[in-house]
């Protein structure tokens, strides 16, 4: 069933903390990036990526599908542009990003959505059940 916004069900309080910490780990800082080149944070998910490493970089853009993540961007201090998008091969498509289940009927963390209509026939995990629409975006002539 179409809904205005996902929500995972079994999201910690903690959950941009963890993220960012998760985050923190990757060697950003070893790659030849001036300070004021852009970033696109492609499945932004809450920010996390961008809160570890804001101090490095001055020019941001989050691309992020799920509703209920750019609310979490804005609300975790971020206030540069952002896109409320899949990314696909076209822009302009209307399609489902749908929470990610897995055993006992439990879905997963926000950062699992996902816009694949696939489902393991062997244990009944995957991107399945209610849905909110986005619109795609395309990279693919702008390099």
């Amino acid at each position: 069933m179409k809904v205005e916004k996902l929500m995972a069900n079994n999201q910690p309080n903690n959950w941009f903390e963890t993220v960012t910490r998760e985050c923190a780990g990757y060697p950003i800082d070893k790659v030849d990036i001036e300070k004021d080149e852009l970033v696109l944070d492609i499945g932004a998910n809450v920010g996390g990526f961008w809160n570890a490493w804001k101090w490095r970089f001055d020019n941001w853009h989050l691309v992020e599908p799920s509703v209920y993540n750019c609310e979490q961007i804005r609300l975790n201090g971020y206030e540069g542009s952002y896109s409320r998008n899949a990314v696909g091969s076209t822009s302009g498509e209307r399609v489902k990003l749908m929470k990610y289940w897995g055993d006992g009927d439990n879905d997963t963390l926000s950062g699992n959505f996902g816009t694949q209509e696939f489902v393991n026939e062997g244990n009944g995990h995957g991107w399945q059940g209610d849905y909110e629409e986005c619109i795609t975006l395309s990279f693919k002539n702008r390099l």
